[in-house]
């Protein structure tokens, strides 16, 4: 974040990167809104759009129609379970190989999807 970055931008990147899953911005809003933080679900999505347009997040869209955020901009492939929703970072090929072994994908559109080891199992 630079000098010209306003209070709210900062505080919602910093949410962000507190994050160790791929949040959505209605779980950012509700979580700066349960610390105390006066900030609308518009300016939040707003601030998000931005930082994605800065090249300073990725967004993922999934097959449902949500968007999460990511903050790690590093080269990595993103898994994607159809039943829990889960979002997984696999990071290189032999990721993707042992992720392959216990999880069936159904289909790849720059987002791998299937049912992740979890859910697989019960």
């Amino acid at each position: 974040m630079n000098k010209r970055d306003t209070k709210q931008k900062q505080i919602v990147y910093e949410a962000l990167l507190e994050h160790k899953d791929h949040p959505t911005s209605l779980e950012i809003y509700e979580e700066l809104k349960n610390k105390g933080a006066r900030i609308g679900k518009t300016t939040v999505y707003r601030i998000l759009n931005n930082l994605v347009q800065e090249d300073k997040l990725r967004r993922i869209n999934t097959f449902d129609n949500v968007s999460h955020y990511d903050y790690v901009l590093d080269d990595h492939i993103h898994f994607v379970c159809e039943k829990c929703n889960k979002i997984y970072d696999l990071k290189n090929t032999n990721d993707l190989k042992d992720a392959l072994e216990e999880m069936d994908v159904s289909h790849n559109n720059l987002l791998i999807y299937g049912i992740c080891s979890d859910c697989k199992g019960g």
